[in-house]
């Protein structure tokens, strides 16, 4: 897996949804504990500082498009995490029956056949099927 693979992955999504692209940061998942508070989650999209936080042993193609929709309702919501995230949504639901978390598991589920073989080639450097 190549990190710099994975930044150009992310600047050619950005591009094709006319957004600017998030960071990125790639962590061991010790560090990831450290960072997020926890270490078992798979990757977690900071709104403020527009960055998409993945574990090192989780990049692959379906966590990083649901994190890059993250970062899509975070623009779309004119930069206003409590709009985008709502606290009463993450208060009162479980992470799975959330708004946001819904829409970006149809979202990401719904483009993960049409970019994987640009993902395959950039981020695994080989042919995709």
């Amino acid at each position: 897996m190549s990190v710099e693979g994975v930044k150009r992955f992310i600047e050619i999504l950005a591009r094709d949804f006319k957004v600017p692209p998030p960071n990125l940061e790639v962590l061991k998942p010790e560090v990831m504990m450290w960072r997020v508070g926890y270490a078992d989650a798979p990757a977690f999209y900071h709104a403020e500082r527009e960055t998409m936080i993945i574990r090192e042993d989780s990049v692959e193609l379906g966590n990083l498009l649901h994190e890059f929709v993250h970062h899509l309702q975070y623009i779309r919501s004119g930069r206003d995490a409590d709009k985008a995230f709502p606290v009463e949504e993450v208060a009162s639901k479980p992470h799975c029956q959330r708004s946001f978390e819904i829409e970006a598991k149809i979202i990401a589920s719904d483009y993960e056949d049409f970019y994987r073989e640009l993902w395959e080639v950039m981020v695994r450097g080989r042919r995709g099927s």
